[in-house]
Formats: structure tokens, sequence, C-alpha cells
């Protein structure tokens, strides 16, 4: 049994891989130029949207297609982490009910531009029910507005309100604030570029690894927001078995 993380206009590092995580992972960079997305805007928001569309689509299913492509068969977790531009694939991929009930959790660094994120508002939602995992830090010169309209439309929709939190090691403290939706949701704002430990859009890369650190990781391991759920399926499985057994020995 393996997890796998799945990283769009980002690199799964070497801190990232040398991570303690809790069982085999599988680290998948997608690139739109070798998935066939081609053209003069190959690496912007729309070669994520065709790479969308050619992989998974409506009808589709991107996250069954990738591990497919990639040899990845029944993992316990999948994780997607998306830099900027990603959220052209990331948003109607977590729009698409079939694909978002596959996948553990986004961590979107920065990938949050734009409105119209139905599909974030949908993982948001997930997420403060505890039923997956999404964590963001945004910045003032990428995507803060564009998350602060998710966040919003998540609290209506759940009628959960928001809690600021401390920033969980090893990520810094932002100066606009840390907070938790429900359960699973989370929200960084390093909304302030001009110097300390705030970070400008093209700057997120420094937070990568302490973001997956300080939440994917934990998450993984069944430390942040319960156990896997598979393994607590197997784990409630086998207790039956195991209370069955019992009672046919204490009836013979």
């Amino acid at each position: 049994m393996s997890d796998v993380i799945f990283f769009l206009k980002a690199v799964p590092t070497a801190a990232i891989k040398a991570l303690p995580w809790p069982r085999e992972t599988k680290f998948v960079a997608l690139d739109p130029g070798s998935l066939g997305c081609t053209g003069a805007d190959r690496l912007c928001s729309s070669a994520y949207s065709r790479m969308w569309q050619t992989y998974g689509g409506p009808n589709g299913s991107f996250v069954e297609t990738m591990l497919q492509r990639n040899g990845i068969s029944d993992p316990e977790r999948i994780a997607f982490l998306g830099f900027s531009a990603a959220h052209g694939l990331l948003n109607p991929l977590a729009n698409n009910d079939r694909d978002r009930s596959l996948i553990s959790a986004y961590v979107l660094m920065d990938a949050t531009f734009g409105g119209g994120k139905t599909g974030y508002v949908k993982f948001l939602e997930d997420a403060a029910r505890g039923e997956r995992l999404l964590i963001t830090p945004t910045s003032n010169t990428g995507g803060d507005d564009g998350w602060s309209a998710v966040w919003e439309a998540a609290q209506a929709a759940t009628g959960i309100a928001p809690e600021r939190i401390a920033a969980r090691p090893p990520l810094p403290e932002p100066s606009g604030g840390a907070y938790q939706l429900g359960k699973l949701g989370f929200y960084y704002r390093f909304v302030n570029a001009s110097g300390g430990s705030e970070l400008p859009h093209w700057e997120m890369g420094k937070i990568q690894t302490e973001t997956v650190e300080a939440y994917l990781l934990p998450y993984f391991q069944g430390k942040l927001g319960g156990f896997p759920w598979k393994k607590a399926a197997g784990a409630a499985v086998l207790t039956v078995g195991l209370y069955g057994a019992y009672r046919i020995w204490r009836a013979s």
C-alpha cells in the first residue's frame, strides 16, 4: 500500500521526499507540456485547464487516468500540491464529484487566483467537515483576494465560523494571521510582502516543504484529523472479526 502526491507547477524536492512518510509515498510531477498541452501559454492557467479537459473533463476521471498513466494502483491516500496557475486544473478537478471523492488533500501554494472557484468551495466545505484536508498559504501579490471569496462562500455554505490559530511549526506566523475552518480547512495570509517572514507570490516555494511538513505529513500519519480512513475501516473489520471469534470461542 502506498500514498501518492501529485505536483502541479511545483516539483517534489529532496527535502519533501526525505520527510518521515508513514508508508511508501510516490511523488509525481505533472507537467502540461509533457502531457500534450502545448502552445505559447503552456505554463499558464489555460495549459492546466486544457490538461484537465484532455485527461479528465466532466465525464471522466483525471485522478484515475493519472494513476493509470503512472502505474499506481489503489493508493491509500492521494494529495495534490499546486502552485500559482495550477488552479486552472485544481479548481475544476475539485468540482468533479467523482474525482474529489478520491482525493485526500489539497496543498494550494497561492494557487487561488480569480473568481468562480466553485470546486475550491466544495473542497473547503468537505475539509471543514473533516472529510479531507485543505491548506493554502496566500500572498497579497498573488491569490489572497481569490481565496478570501472561497473562504467566505464555504463559511456561508457550512455555517461554520473560522477561528484564528497559531501557526503550526515549522511554518512561520503570517502577518495576516492563520485561520482554521472547521476540522481540516486552513488558511495562512502572507499579505505583507515588504519584509520579515512575508512572502510575495513568486517566493512561495520557500515555504513549500514547511507547509507539507506542518500539515500534509501529519495528516498522512493519522496525527491530524484522525486515522486514514482506509486504515480505520480495516481496523473496524478486524475488531468485528476478533469479536466474532471471541463469541464463537465462548459458546464452544
